[in-house]
C-alpha cells in the first residue's frame, strides 16, 4: 500500500509539474498577448524554409544539374526563395531588435510586482522558514527569464515538429531505414539528456545556498550601512575568511559533479560520431554507388536530412528534457504565488477601540519543524481604552513576540486575543491593523522621501501638516527645519546623491513619527528610544505621554526609565508573566522588577 502511495505522489509530481509551466505561458500570454503568437509566425516561418530549401529546393537543384532542366525555369524557383528568406529576415529582425526586447521588459516588470505583491499577502513566519525563503529568492531571480525560455522552447518544439514531419515525410520516401536509424539515435540521445538535466538540477539545488551566502557577503562589503563597522573591528578579517571557505565550497562541490558530466558528454558523443560520421554516411554513400534509382538529389537530401534529422529529432527529445528542468524551476515559482497564507482573512471590520484581551495565550515558532520553540506561555491580560501598559524583561524573553501577535502577524498557538470582545481572527486584517500604530525594534528607513516615510506610502503636499506635526511629537522638529526641501527630502544617498543619511537616533524618531501620523487608537512602540541618548529619550517619553495622551499605548523596553508613566507594568521572563502591577506597586514588593529597576538606576546615577 505504502508503494501505491509513492507512486501516485510521483504520478501527480509531474502533473504539477506541467501545471508549473503551463502557469508560467499564462502569465506569458496576460502580461504580453500577442508575444507567443508571433514567435509562433516567426517558427512557422523558419520551419517552412527549412523543408523548402533544406530538402526539396537542393534535390531540385541537385536533380535539375544531373538531368538538365530549364535555366530560366531554376532562376524563378531561386529568386523566390531569395525573397521568401529577405521577409523572412526582416521580421526576424524586427522581432530580434524591436519587439521581443520591449516585451521582456514588460513581462519582467509585471511579474516581479506580481511576486511582490505576493509576498506582501504572505504570513510573516514564511520568512522564518529558511527552505521557503531559499524558493522565494529562486523564484524572484528565475520567474521572468524562466517564462521567457518556457516560451522560446515551446516555439522552438513547434519548429521540430512542424519541420520534423516535413523533412521525415520526405527522407521516408527516399530511405525509411536511414530515418529509423536516426529515430533509434535520438531515442537514445533522450534518456542521456535526461540523466544529464537530473545532475545538473543536483547541482544547482547544492550550489545555491552556497551562492546565497556568497550574495550575503558581497552585500555586506558594498552597502553603506555596515562599512563603519567592518572599519571599525576584525568583522572584515572573519567575513573574508568566510567568504574563502565558502568559496572552496562552491568550488568541490563544481568539482563534485565534473566527472558524471564529462562522462553524460561523452556518451552523447559518442553516439552522434560512431551512428552518424561513420554509419549512416557511409550507408547513404554505397546507396547512391549501387542503386541507379537513387539519384544525386536523393543523396544529397539524404546527407542534408540525416544530420537535419538528427538535430531536430535531438532539439525535440531535448526540449522535453528541458522541460523537467523548467518544471522544477516553474514549481518554485507556482508554488510561491499560488502559496495560501495561514492567516487567514475575517470579515468583520473593527470599530473605535475599546479593549483588548488576552486569554491564556501560548505561542511556538514553527520553524523549524524538528525543534519547535516556544516563547510565550499562558499569558493573560487586558488593556482597556487610554492605558498606558508597557512590558518589560530581558531580550528574549518574548515581548517583541508579543508585540506581533497582538498586530495578528502571527497567530496565537493556543488561547485567543479579543478585540472590543471579539476574536481577533474573525476581522479584517487591514480593518484591525488600522487601528493600530507601530514602531518596530528593527525598524526600516526606506530609499524615498521624508513625507513618504512618515506616511508609510504615498505622500501628498495636502498631508504636509499631518508630517509636519507627527515630526514634531517625535522630536525631530529641529533637524526638519534645517532640511531646504522639507518632507521632500529624500532619505538615504543610494538613489540621489542630495538625500541625507540620518543617524540611528533620527532615523528612530522618523519610524516614531510614522506611528504618530497613522493617527490610530493604539500604539505600539518596541524599545522606542533604544537608539537615543538620556537627554533625547526623556523628551521623547514626554513628547509620547502628550501626543499619546488620549490613546492606548503598549510599549515594550528593556530600560525601565520609561516604565515611570505606565498605567500597568508587565514583567517578562521565560516566556510568562511573573510580576504584574504599577511602579510604585512593583517596587513595593522588592521583586525582580525592583532589582532591575534599582541596578539600571545606580548606573545611571554612576554614570
Amino acid at each position: 500500500m505504502g508503494s501505491k502511495r509513492i507512486r501516485s505522489r510521483k504520478k501527480n509530481g509531474k502533473q504539477i509539474s506541467m501545471k508549473s509551466v503551463l502557469l508560467l505561458l499564462k502569465y506569458v500570454r496576460k502580461y504580453t498577448p500577442g508575444y507567443l503568437a508571433l514567435e509562433l509566425l516567426l517558427v512557422i516561418g523558419n520551419s517552412a524554409w527549412d523543408i523548402l530549401v533544406g530538402m526539396l529546393y537542393v534535390k531540385y537543384l541537385f536533380d535539375a544539374l544531373e538531368k538538365g532542366a530549364d535555366y530560366r525555369r531554376v532562376l524563378a524557383v531561386t529568386f523566390c526563395m531569395i525573397g521568401y528568406r529577405m521577409v523572412l529576415t526582416l521580421y526576424g529582425k524586427w522581432m530580434a531588435n524591436v519587439y521581443r526586447p520591449k516585451a521582456n521588459l514588460k513581462l519582467h516588470e509585471r511579474m516581479q510586482t506580481k511576486l511582490y505583491e505576493k509576498a506582501l499577502q504572505l504570513d510573516l513566519a514564511s520568512y522564518d522558514n529558511t527552505e521557503f525563503y531559499n524558493d522565494f529568492i529562486w523564484a524572484i531571480r528565475e520567474s521572468d527569464t524562466r517564462a521567457v525560455k518556457v516560451l522560446t522552447d515551446v516555439c522552438s518544439l513547434c519548429s521540430c515538429v512542424i519541420t520534423l514531419v516535413g523533412m521525415g515525410a520526405v527522407f521516408a520516401a527516399i530511405d525509411w531505414m536511414a530515418a529509423l536509424v536516426v529515430l533509434a539515435s535520438s531515442v537514445l540521445g533522450f534518456f542521456v539528456r535526461t540523466k544529464a538535466n537530473q545532475i545538473r538540477y543536483a547541482k544547482a539545488k547544492e550550489m545555491n545556498p552556497i551562492t546565497r551566502k556568497l550574495d550575503y557577503f558581497t552585500r555586506v562589503f558594498y552597502q553603506n550601512e555596515y562599512a563603519k563597522e567592518l572599519r571599525m573591528g576584525n568583522m572584515g578579517a572573519l567575513l573574508q575568511e568566510d567568504y574563502e571557505q565558502t568559496a572552496e565550497g562552491k568550488i568541490a562541490c563544481a568539482k563534485k559533479y565534473a566527472p558524471k558530466l564529462i562522462g553524460i558528454s561523452l556518451a552523447s558523443e559518442l553516439i552522434t560520431s560512431v551512428l552518424f560520421n561513420v554509419g549512416l554516411l557511409g550507408y547513404l554513400m554505397w546507396r547512391y554507388l549501387t542503386d541507379a534509382g537513387f539519384t544525386l538529389g536523393d543523396f544529397s537530401v539524404g546527407i542534408s536530412a540525416t544530420w537535419k534529422l538528427f538535430m531536430r529529432v535531438n532539439q525535440l527529445i531535448g526540449f522535453l528534457a528541458q522541460f523537467q528542468e523548467h518544471s522544477i524551476y516553474a514549481e518554485k515559482f507556482r508554488t510561491f504565488v499560488t502559496q495560501k497564507p495561514q492567516i487567514l482573512n475575517g470579515t468583520e471590520k473593527a470599530e473605535a477601540f475599546e479593549s483588548l484581551e488576552l486569554r491564556h495565550v501560548s505561542f511556538t515558532y514553527p520553524f523549524p519543524e524538528k525543534n519547535p520553540k516556544q516563547v510565550l506561555s499562558d499569558v493573560s491580560f487586558t488593556v482597556r481604552k487610554g492605558e498606558k501598559i508597557a512590558i518589560v524583561g530581558y531580550n528574549g524573553a518574548g515581548k517583541t513576540t508579543l508585540t506581533k501577535l497582538l498586530m495578528r502577524l502571527y497567530d496565537v498557538t493556543d488561547g485567543a486575543i479579543f478585540y472590543n470582545g471579539t476574536d481577533i481572527r474573525n476581522y479584517d486584517i487591514s480593518s484591525f491593523r488600522a487601528h493600530i500604530g507601530s514602531v518596530f525594534q528593527d525598524y526600516k528607513i526606506f530609499a524615498a522621501t521624508i513625507g513618504e516615510n512618515v506616511m508609510g506610502g504615498t505622500y501628498t503636499d495636502a498631508q504636509k501638516e499631518a508630517v509636519e506635526s507627527a515630526l514634531t511629537a517625535a522630536g525631530f522638529s529641529e533637524k526638519y527645519q534645517k532640511l531646504p526641501q522639507k518632507a521632500d527630502t529624500e532619505l538615504t544617498r543610494e538613489f540621489d546623491e542630495k538625500g541625507i543619511n540620518l543617524s540611528g537616533g533620527e532615523g528612530q524618531k522618523i519610524a516614531i513619527a510614522r506611528a504618530f501620523a497613522k493617527n490610530s487608537d493604539i500604539l505600539i512602540l518596541d524599545e522606542p528610544s533604544s537608539a537615543l541618548d538620556p537627554i533625547a529619550e526623556y523628551e521623547l517619553n514626554k513628547t509620547i505621554e502628550a501626543a499619546a495622551k488620549d490613546r492606548t499605548v503598549i510599549f515594550i523596553s528593556h530600560r525601565l526609565s520609561t516604565t515611570r508613566m505606565a498605567d500597568r507594568i508587565y514583567l517578562f521572563d521565560g516566556g510568562k508573566i511573573t510580576e504584574q502591577g504599577s511602579h510604585e506597586e512593583l517596587l513595593a514588593k522588592k521583586g525582580f522588577y525592583a532589582d532591575l529597576y534599582n541596578s539600571q538606576f545606580d548606573k545611571t546615577q554612576t554614570a
